[in-house]
């Protein structure tokens, strides 16, 4: 059994059985877990512990999905003079910097050539950070003038795109910013460079 668990996600809990002689308990019926829930929150029923099909002694809830975040209290009843109990710490998952990410690709171009960037936003969980609206990429060269394009949601897998189109850009490095996100302080840099003839792709005729 998890001691914490984030919102909308299932804990599954085991209760493992033992006798003084340190063997498996095994054969016993009508185990529940009586879960006390946080305050604000629905009554929640009794769960039933029914004992695994491979494991004896273990007797297993399949899985509860918690609605509310606070301290569930999970409670072993059912079978006299026996007290147990574990507490499950659910919480909300909230934006992950660390977990985030903001690239582009490639890293340095020429004059002319477009450089794809991908947004990554991911809660602390890991799970995506979908459905953020109007979030604009930002571009400047040192203190001069600031560009901007449209992030767009590729799907619902917390994944926004952008393209930074550099003909007009003049060489040098440019540092790439999503100022919308308070949280997000990453980023990313790209490096225009000068349009450069190649003899290999040229031809004399």
């Amino acid at each position: 059994t998890p001691s914490s668990l984030t919102l909308g996600g299932t804990a599954t809990a085991k209760l493992v059985l033992k006798d003084t002689a340190d063997k498996a308990v095994t054969g016993l019926t009508g185990l529940k877990l009586k879960v006390s829930v946080p305050a604000g929150a629905a009554a929640w029923p009794d769960e039933m512990l029914v004992e695994s099909d491979t494991t004896p002694g273990t007797y297993v809830m399949p899985g509860m999905t918690p609605t509310s975040v606070g301290d569930y209290v999970l409670t072993v009843s059912g079978l006299s003079g026996f007290v147990l109990s574990k507490t499950l710490k659910v919480t909300k998952a909230v934006p992950d910097n660390t977990l985030s990410s903001l690239v582009a690709a490639p890293a340095s171009v020429a004059q002319g050539q477009v450089s794809a960037v991908t947004l990554t936003l991911r809660n602390t969980d890991g799970t995506p950070v979908s459905g953020e609206k109007a979030l604009k990429l930002t571009w400047q060269k040192g203190s001069g003038e600031s560009h901007t394009a449209s992030l767009t949601e590729q799907g619902d897998k917390g994944q926004y795109t952008a393209e930074i189109p550099t003909a007009s850009l003049a060489e040098g490095v440019y540092t790439l910013s999503v100022p919308d996100l308070k949280w997000f302080t990453k980023t990313a840099s790209l490096t225009v460079g000068k349009v450069i003839p190649d003899a290999a792709a040229s031809s004399l005729v």
